[in-house]
């Protein structure tokens, strides 16, 4: 069995700013920490990755302090997201997103007393009522092994 492993993301960072920004106000504002590759999430946020992995330390306390832009790491970002606690500076928006996603959903709970933690309980699926039909008229024809038929359109 693999073991995935996520990747260090300490040279990641979140990034809010005014609407008005574009990619290069972006690489502007980390141009003294070498390259960076900007992942838009929305017109007012964005990931912002660091070439130079040793100056993300160095970026992240030059930058804490901006008026217009607002700069986390990606680590505490994914916290935030996840509803971890994080510092009273972010609590206020944590609270709105919680408002704004509506109650929290139920998840089940894996039964801890069976020997194996990997055995999931089976999920049953009932069948589409359009499909039950065609697996009737199907019996009666010619069985193909098919997935799914060809249209000689396809070519």
């Amino acid at each position: 069995m693999f073991l995935l492993v996520n990747p260090p993301r300490d040279h990641v960072f979140h990034l809010s700013f005014p609407k008005e920004w574009k990619t290069n106000d972006i690489s502007q504002l980390f141009s003294p920490f070498g390259n960076v590759h900007v992942s838009w999430i929305d017109e007012t946020s964005a990931y912002v990755t660091l070439y130079k992995r040793d100056q993300a330390a160095t970026a992240l306390n030059a930058l804490s302090n901006g008026e217009s832009y607002k700069i986390m790491t990606y680590a505490k970002r994914k916290a935030l997201l996840r509803g971890v606690s994080t510092p009273p500076s972010s609590t206020v928006l944590l609270k709105k997103q919680r408002i704004c996603e509506g109650p929290p959903t139920k998840r089940r709970k894996l039964d801890s007393t069976s020997s194996n933690s990997d055995v999931r309980p089976k999920r049953s699926i009932d069948p589409i009522e359009e499909e039950h039909l065609e697996s009737e008229d199907s019996q009666s024809s010619k069985r193909s092994n098919k997935a799914f038929m060809e249209d000689s359109s396809w070519d």
